[in-house]
């Protein structure tokens, strides 16, 4: 076998091995979920279908909807639970809810849990302050995880006796922290 033939095959070999490298790396990309269409599947197995595509509105409850907003690269950039009345541009039968009530604690720490099974948050980093401020009959507190930030608005209002129950008004957790991450 000649010096040229020898070459060639080595030659040959490489390109065979670097083909083969190259079909791991990239096929396995090809067949995996984007994070968009992971967290869009684990909405669906826990609260139903969407009741709207591209608002991506999943219903929680009797008066509340989640919003699930992604970010230009398709990363999970925010899940909003508010009430269905804010969406009644979409769906006019969610306008005037008859009975409303606010969400207990009870109810948020519930749906809290839920919502960490589609992305973690992580461990608490820095708990809600010590005083609210408040806008419109919203108290707003914020609590910093590893991974997220939930903004949380709690039902404030001057003629509420002190005793009475703590009621959660809306919550957004925010998984893109102001550093860009």
């Amino acid at each position: 076998m000649s010096v040229v033939n020898m070459c060639f095959e080595l030659a040959m070999k490489r390109l065979s091995l670097s083909f083969l490298l190259i079909a791991f790396l990239v096929f396995p990309i090809f067949g995996q979920k984007t994070e968009k269409e992971r967290v869009l599947d684990k909405c669906t197995e826990l609260f139903g279908k969407a009741g709207d595509d591209e608002s991506h509105l999943f219903e929680v409850g009797a008066f509340y909807v989640l919003q699930v907003s992604f970010n230009a690269n398709n990363n999970l950039k925010r899940l909003s639970v508010e009430s269905k009345e804010y969406h009644s541009d979409i769906r006019p039968e969610w306008k005037d809810l008859k009975g409303f009530d606010y969400l207990s604690l009870t109810e948020y720490q519930y749906l809290l849990t839920k919502l960490d099974l589609i992305k973690s948050k992580g461990k608490l980093v820095k708990g809600p302050p010590s005083v609210m401020m408040v806008t419109n009959n919203t108290a707003w507190s914020k609590e910093e995880y590893e991974h997220a930030i939930i903004d949380i608005g709690y039902r404030q209002s001057l003629l509420d006796d002190e005793d009475a129950p703590t009621r959660v008004r809306m919550f957004y957790i925010d998984y893109e922290k102001d550093d860009g991450s």
